[in-house]
């Protein structure tokens, strides 16, 4: 289209086309949100607050990385336009990155951390230089204010069925192609609860037991009601086939190196005191030996003296680094063991070199059994039967292999995009190139200063609130498996909430009410979201529902703002910017993005999380509050910010009129 023409009514393949690119983004965005901090701690295996510092540190490159693809986009000229090619150039690279990013190498826990940081910047990059020209690309395929409203609810209708194929395929798809996995180990029941594994490789899987079992109402009162202080069904095993149901019990399974097997074990301060007891266990005299010779200080500072408390000593040696422990354990042959094998917390790590070894499922799984950990009460669930089956889940497998397939499917989906778009919209014939005063303009706009802060605080309780859905059903309900049918529901209505927002914006007045209005909403259903028992299953569901369908319109309408802001920014100042406006309001959604997932990892280390245990109750509380009052906050903040954005649809009105004039006579004269 030349400066002057009628901007033209977008056909429903062209909206469709341009929509689905977003259904490829959110197939990796989605993933972060939901998944990212869960797969960073509970299968990569890295502390929380070493993954929130990831994410908030990665983001700092985007203060450059972000405007700089804004500026190289603006600039970019090609018989495809300026925008569109992006998305062929960056789809290999995009999908590539992305499968490394969520891959799990067997390294030390400190390069484990150097590789988190590398491939999760490589995929913010990526990421970026895809996205922001994709981005952009809706400010230039219209100049009418009501069809980008339109293009942009395309966009999040599209964006959010990816997010919906993300939050109800990921933990399926994710135990298909992990289960039954025999790459680390295979089990073989045995009698009188005994399993027996036998060594086949190096990583980290998931060994799970099915029991058939009824629930025991004399023992209503028992055991999980402790831990929860609310009522809890309590289950007992039984003989036979008259079982009212199944239940699923698992244990996780280390199998490294010693070297790296040592350095995770140490390398968090929360695990190493319990590291270290474990050790002590295995063979007191040989480790005790080895502090006199090497820390004598040690036992001198704690005042210990022989005997010594084992406790004690457990605690003395906890002020030593990783890498203290590590030389001091390393040389060590402790007790008949050919290798390191070590059971803390109902998890085991073993040395590789282990070749068999028998686990005492009773112990694992039989909570009747005496226990040191306060967190398995005297009587809880009795199992006197084997288990129906075992399953050997590689979740390390399993994610890479579902961030694959997304990544496969991503790439003909850019593709798709860039065949069936078309940009219109050209900048000023006689517009000058000045990085800097471009910047100027977009940095001192009021409007998009509101809509950034406003971006930054939606997707912080976004991804606070996303987050925290892992471990809120896998530590406070007991059911992973629910997660990915309540993750559907919500996003299936967010679906119908994005496509609603033509008509709501219409219904309401105008995108700024609209907004405000969902913020509001979204506020109080957080704050709800405190209420629910771990029973309360259909109430979870029915808030998932309704906040999924209220949060709907608010990514149309930050980016149908956006996108009215880049016709401001040229009506006012007569520079066209369109991908520099896109490339800042990336970066403001991305600080969100990177501050909600830095928010809930520190959250959680602070409240004292640890991977694959029973959470203590400070935990229990700290997880409730990451999915319901903190996101809640954050939804109040950004529901008052929006109130001071000043470009309703009158004014946008006599933008676009003044805009389709100057365009004209610029075309004329051009001529």
């Amino acid at each position: 289209m030349t400066q002057g023409q009628k901007s033209p009514l977008l056909s429903v393949r062209e909206k469709f086309g341009y929509g689905m690119g977003d259904f490829a983004f959110d197939l990796f965005f989605m993933f972060f949100i939901y998944y990212a901090m869960f797969f960073y701690t509970d299968v990569f295996g890295i502390p929380a607050e070493v993954a929130a510092t990831m994410f908030l540190l990665t983001r700092l490159w985007d203060a450059i990385n972000d405007p700089m693809m804004g500026i190289i986009a603006d600039r970019t000229k090609t018989k495809w336009g300026k925008y569109r090619p992006f998305l062929v150039w960056m789809a290999i690279p995009y999908a590539v990155i992305g499968v490394a990013t969520f891959s799990s190498p067997e390294f030390t826990m400190g390069w484990k951390v150097v590789y988190a940081y590398i491939f999760y910047t490589l995929m913010s990059m990526v990421y970026t230089a895809a996205n922001i020209p994709y981005s952009a690309l809706m400010g230039v395929m219209t100049s009418s204010s009501k069809e980008r409203t339109s293009l942009s609810t395309w966009r999040f209708g599209c964006a959010y069925a990816g997010g919906f194929v993300v939050s109800t395929l990921t933990i399926p798809l994710a135990g298909f192609y992990g289960g039954h996995s025999d790459d680390v180990v295979t089990v073989q029941a045995m009698d009188d609860h005994k399993i027996e594994i036998t060594e086949r490789g190096v990583g980290t899987v998931q060994i799970k037991g099915t029991f058939e079992v009824k629930e025991d109402k004399s023992l209503e009162n028992a055991g999980w009601t402790e831990v929860f202080s609310k009522p809890m069904k309590v289950y007992h095993q039984i003989t036979g086939t008259n079982y009212q149901e199944t239940i699923d019990k698992e244990t996780t399974v280390w199998v490294k190196s010693k070297a790296n097997l040592l350095n995770q074990i140490f390398y968090e301060k929360k695990s190493k005191a319990k590291a270290i007891k474990a050790i002590i266990s295995l063979d007191s005299e040989a480790v005790i030996g080895a502090v006199e010779k090497n820390y004598p200080n040690i036992i001198s500072s704690a005042n210990l003296s022989k005997p010594y408390d084992i406790e004690k000593l457990g605690i003395a040696l906890s002020e030593l680094s990783a890498k203290e422990l590590e030389k001091l354990v390393t040389p060590l042959q402790l007790g008949d063991t050919k290798v390191m094998e070590l059971e803390i917390d109902g998890n085991y790590y073993l040395a590789s070199g282990f070749g068999k070894k028998i686990l005492d499922g009773k112990k694992i799984w039989d909570d009747t059994q005496p226990s040191d950990d306060v967190w398995a009460p005297p009587e809880k669930v009795n199992w006197n039967n084997a288990a129906l089956s075992f399953n050997v889940v590689d979740t390390q497998k399993g994610f890479q292999r579902t961030i694959a397939t997304y990544a496969i499917i991503a790439i003909f989906v850019l593709l798709f995009t860039f065949l069936s778009t078309k940009e219109r919209v050209n900048p000023p014939v006689d517009q000058e190139v000045d990085v800097k005063r471009d910047l100027r303009l977009v940095l001192t706009n009021r409007n998009w200063l509101v809509v950034s802060v406003m971006s930054l605080f939606t997707l912080g309780f976004v991804c606070i609130y996303g987050a925290a859905i892992m471990y809120y059903f896998k530590y406070y309900v007991g059911s992973l498996g629910l997660a990915a049918a309540f993750l559907g529901i919500g996003t299936a209505t967010n679906f119908i909430g994005a496509l609603s927002t033509p008509f709501l914006t219409k219904l309401v007045g105008s995108k700024k009410r609209l907004y405000f209005i969902s913020a509001i909403l979204m506020t109080s259903i957080y704050f709800l979201y405190y209420l629910p028992t771990p029973e309360s299953i259909v109430f979870l569901f029915l808030l998932s529902g309704f906040g999924g369908f209220f949060s709907g319109p608010l990514s149309p309408v930050i980016w149908a703002m956006y996108a009215d802001i880049a016709d401001h920014v040229e009506w006012k100042d007569k520079v066209r910017a369109t991908g520099l406006v896109f490339s800042a309001a990336s970066f403001a959604q991305k600080s969100g993005w990177a501050l909600g997932g830095a928010v809930t990892g520190w959250l959680l280390s602070w409240w004292g999380f640890e991977a694959h245990i029973e959470q203590s109750a400070d935990t229990i509380f700290g997880i409730k509050s990451l999915i319901s009052w903190i996101p809640a906050g954050c939804a109040s903040i950004a529901a008052f910010i929006v109130l001071l954005y000043q470009l309703d649809d009158k004014t946008m009105e006599t933008i676009e009129k003044d805009l389709k004039t100057r365009r004209a006579e610029a075309a004329t004269k051009e001529a």
